[in-house]
């Protein structure tokens, strides 16, 4: 048997800090019963329903007037912890910023007077109580019972000064994951508005002046579809695409077939760098720029777009991220299809707008990907803290890590 740091004991959840206690989390804290009628109310509060809290984020993403609402609702105030019972949504939480009301569907816990709310607040994202809160009953609407997230037993830091030290470090990544994501909308929005008068020729890029034109997709580009049969797969082999690929934007995590099976495949066109991936099948219209070296073959839910030399493959992935572009897929997709679908001859009649000089088209595309890289690893940071706030959680909230003495 392992022997124990010095300053740690064992328990029956583990080993923690001598200092600590093992809690239920219903000795914690207790869901509110207090309730309001909006008919009869005189006060119009600001309501906060499941769809107004981020997934795992801790973040409100806005709220509605409980006025507009006719169903009786739970009573939060300033300080109250907010935490999603129905199963899909066990990962919404939002520590209250102002007295108000919220859904049924969400509880208001109340931290009893011997510990922080912000702590309870950081302490109900553990992995701990979501296992136990995902212990669900109902097959509808399935949703958490307090009764059993009650029974969970935690480690517990039993002085005020040991739960502010870690509910300050937890808030502070949380402070700078919120920054990070109010940078990322705001180069979003910035990004968006750049689209907005670049690819429309409203502003024009330092240098030009030259004409623009209308052209259909079948007159710039050559355009085929994957196979249309469904593939053996293998466990080790060549990568094959499909629309999964392209929407999620993830060409590691696919399915592989045969070498032989590849070679046939791809025998009288194949993918190539340079050349653009789009969605037809289910999803119509998302489209990738194959910017790396690669050998793989494709399903027939996907269209392959490779470019005359005198248009760039990189403007138009940035175009067909316009609403002018979704229109006109739209337009020319099978209108009652489920799934969705846009042909393969209907996809060379689609009409984009693009300047007839292949610099300016470059110099376009190339100023919207730059933005498009800032976004990407501002996302990457966000993600990369995210993690560090997990890993942190895990240490803080077991004692593994001591902020204090």
């Amino acid at each position: 048997m392992e022997k124990l740091k010095q300053g740690y004991k064992q328990t029956d959840i583990g080993v923690i800090p001598e200092a600590w206690e093992v809690k239920k989390l219903g000795q914690l804290c207790f869901p509110s019963k207090s309730r309001i009628n909006p008919i009869t109310s005189t006060i119009n509060y600001k309501c906060i329903e499941l769809e107004h809290l981020s997934q795992n984020s801790g973040v409100i993403l806005g709220y509605a007037n409980s006025k507009d609402l006719l169903s009786q609702k739970s009573v939060f105030e300033k300080g109250d912890v907010l935490f999603g019972k129905l199963r899909p949504y066990l990962k919404k939480y939002w520590f209250a910023e102002f007295n108000g009301v919220c859904t049924s569907e969400i509880w208001v816990l109340k931290a009893t007077n011997f510990i922080l709310n912000l702590f309870l607040f950081h302490l109900v994202q553990s992995e701990r109580i979501i296992e136990s809160a995902n212990l669900s009953t109902g097959t509808k609407m399935p949703r958490a019972e307090w009764k059993t997230v009650a029974e969970t037993e935690i480690p517990f830091p039993p002085t005020q000064s040991e739960q502010t030290a870690i509910a300050t470090a937890l808030s502070d990544v949380d402070a700078l994951i919120a920054a990070l994501d109010k940078k990322i909308t705001k180069k979003q929005q910035i990004k968006q508005g750049a689209m907005l008068q670049l690819l429309t020729g409203r502003k024009r890029l330092p240098g030009f002046s030259g004409a623009w034109v209308e052209k259909k997709l079948g007159e710039i580009a050559e355009i085929k579809d994957g196979t249309h049969q469904t593939p053996h797969y293998v466990n080790d082999g060549m990568p094959f695409y499909s629309v999964e690929s392209v929407t999620n934007n993830d060409f590691k995590k696919v399915k592989t077939i045969s070498i032989e099976e590849h070679k046939l495949l791809t025998k009288s066109f194949k993918i190539e760098k340079g050349d653009v991936l789009m969605t037809r099948i289910g999803s119509i219209g998302v489209c990738k720029f194959v910017d790396w070296d690669l050998d793989a073959s494709f399903y027939v839910s996907l269209a392959l777009l490779k470019f005359k030399q005198e248009f760039s493959a990189q403007y138009f992935t940035q175009y067909s991220k316009t609403s002018e572009f979704n229109k006109e897929i739209e337009e020319h997709s099978l209108q009652h299809a489920t799934p969705k679908k846009i042909n393969l001859g209907k996809i060379s009649l689609v009409k984009i707008r693009i300047p007839l000089s292949f610099t300016e088209q470059t110099a376009i595309a190339q100023t919207l990907t730059d933005m498009d890289d800032e976004i990407s690893q501002l996302e990457a940071d966000q993600n990369k803290y995210e993690q560090i706030k997990a890993g942190m959680m895990q240490q803080l909230l077991t004692g593994k890590i001591r902020l204090v003495n």
